[in-house]
């Protein structure tokens, strides 16, 4: 574990009761911000057309909120690719998205 000044933790699955009492002033605001960014790119999603070649060698890739990727990824796949416009490609398309690291 990496440890911040003052011997604040920056293992993200600290309960807020150790995060507390391990940091203070400046610490623990730069501890919550790291916190909220991880919080908030794990909650996006990422599909990368190289992952998955097709004729056109596209090279297109979205990253944003679950419903943000898949909705540009669903229009792409039927205007670019030529997919059948269907529930069926959107849960095939959902179950490629990635989480962002």
């Amino acid at each position: 574990m990496i440890r911040m000044r003052n011997d604040c933790p920056t293992n993200f699955s600290l309960s807020l009761t150790s995060i507390s009492e391990s940091c203070v002033g400046s610490d623990k605001l730069k501890f919550v911000g790291q916190l909220r960014k991880v919080m908030i790119m794990s909650d996006r999603k990422s599909i990368d057309c190289r992952d998955y070649p097709s004729e056109s060698g596209c090279t297109l890739r979205v990253e944003g909120t679950e419903e943000e990727v898949l909705e540009v990824a669903v229009n792409h796949a039927i205007t670019k690719h030529g997919h059948p416009d269907n529930p069926e490609l959107r849960e095939e398309i959902r179950g490629l998205l990635k989480p962002v690291e």
